[in-house]
């Protein structure tokens, strides 16, 4: 069993799968983390194309 995060596929027992995580913006963390510190209406309008669950990847 391998796990991977990312654009990376996940290996269960010999099956791939996609990643466990639906996608998101491709930006670096600090830099999502700074537009949703400033802006968080806009930066979570500009996230709704990649539909109503997506992944935010925030520096911490």
């Amino acid at each position: 069993m391998r796990i991977a995060f990312g654009a990376r596929a996940v290996h269960f027992g010999g099956m791939n799968t996609a990643s466990p995580l639906p996608p998101g913006p491709s930006q670096q963390p600090v830099l999502q983390l700074q537009r949703y510190s400033f802006q968080p209406l806009q930066y979570l309008e500009d996230c709704a194309r990649y539909g109503h669950t997506f992944t935010m990847r925030l520096a911490g």
